[in-house]
Order: structure tokens, then sequence, then C-alpha cells
């Protein structure tokens, strides 16, 4: 029997700037853990049919057994860009 999952877990973490010769920026990002799914919210980020502060524009799920990311890359557009990460796996590797 399939277990449920319906806890909700929140993680709350800063990133920063990457590039040396520019300077330090830094972001708050929500992580949302619901339903199987996670869901991040970069701070000042959202997607286009939530409020501003409950957007989460970027999610990971599992969809027809296959891993992919989901981004909703333009706040005034619906249509998100959905990544299969299939081809990413360990197992697809080839030894040169």
């Amino acid at each position: 029997m399939a277990k449920k999952i319906n806890k909700i877990r929140r993680v709350y973490l800063p990133i920063k700037e990457q590039n040396p010769e520019v300077p330090v920026s830094m972001r708050n990002i929500k992580i949302l853990s619901e339903a199987g799914k996670i869901w991040v919210q970069p701070q000042g980020y959202g997607e286009k049919n939530a409020r501003d502060g409950f957007g989460y524009p970027v999610s990971l799920e599992i969809w027809e057994g296959k891993l992919r990311l989901i981004i909703f890359d333009n706040i005034n557009s619906e249509e998100p860009q959905i990544i299969d990460l299939e081809n990413a796996r360990e197992s697809n590797r080839v030894e040169e």
C-alpha cells in the first residue's frame, strides 16, 4: 500500500551571488514540500496567478514516473517551461 504524503514542510535559506566580479547580492529562498512536490520561492519572484509574496515559480515533481523541473520564467505568462530530467540520471552516464 502506498504511503500518503501530506505533511507540509517549509525551509528558508539564503543564496548569494556566485560571480566574484559582481557586487555581492543575496536573496532569501523559501522551499516548500507539499503533497510529494517541492516548490521554490525566491524572495521577490512569483507567478502570474499568485499575489505578490505567494507565488512559487519553480517546482520539482515526479510525473508519470519521470522527474521533471517546472519553471514559470515569465511573471506575465501562465505557461511554464517543463524540463524532463530523465537524461540527467546517473545510470545514463556514458563512460568515455
